[in-house]
C-alpha cells in the first residue's frame, strides 16, 4: 500500500514540476558561410535548458554540429530522409490559423534578442540591398510575432 502511495505521490510531483517548468533556448553562436568553399558551412552552439520557475536549471543540453553528426551517424539519418514520402508530409502541414492557435497555447516569451550580423558580398550595392531587405523582414516578423503572442 505504501509503495502505491509513493508512486502516486511521485507522479503527482512530477506532473506539478512539469507544469511549472519552462524551456529556455539560447543560441550562443550561429555562423553560416560559403565564403571560402562552394558549399554552405554551418557552425553553431545552441543551449536548451529545462528550468523551474524560470530560475532553477534542471537539465542542460548543448547542441553543436559535431553532436548532430554523431547522432545522425548512429540513426542513419540520410537513409531515413530518402525514404520519406513527401506527398504524405504535404497533407499533414497545418494551416495558418491552426499554427496561431498552437503558438498561443505554448505561451512563448521572448526575453532577450541580440543580433550581431556580418553580411557581405563582393558587390557593395548588393550587400546594401540585402541588409535593407533583411532588416525589413526581421522587423516585420518580430512585430507579427510579438502581436501574435499578446
Amino acid at each position: 500500500m505504501i509503495i502505491v502511495f509513493l508512486m502516486v505521490l511521485f507522479i503527482i510531483l512530477l506532473t506539478i514540476t512539469l507544469m511549472v517548468a519552462s524551456i529556455k533556448v539560447t543560441i550562443e553562436k550561429l555562423e553560416i558561410s560559403n565564403y571560402k568553399k562552394k558549399t554552405m558551412q554551418f557552425d553553431y552552439k545552441i543551449l536548451l535548458q529545462l528550468k523551474l520557475w524560470k530560475r532553477l536549471s534542471i537539465a542542460k543540453i548543448v547542441i553543436t554540429p559535431k553532436i548532430i553528426q554523431k547522432i545522425s551517424d548512429k540513426v542513419k539519418l540520410k537513409e531515413k530522409i530518402q525514404k520519406v514520402n513527401l506527398k504524405r508530409v504535404g497533407k499533414e502541414i497545418l494551416d495558418k490559423e491552426e499554427i496561431k492557435k498552437r503558438l498561443k497555447k505554448l505561451n512563448i516569451e521572448l526575453e532577450e534578442f541580440h543580433l550581431n550580423l556580418e553580411l557581405g558580398t563582393k558587390d557593395v550595392i548588393i550587400t546594401s540591398y540585402l541588409l535593407a531587405l533583411l532588416a525589413s523582414v526581421l522587423g516585420i516578423v518580430l512585430a507579427k510575432y510579438i502581436r501574435l503572442l499578446s
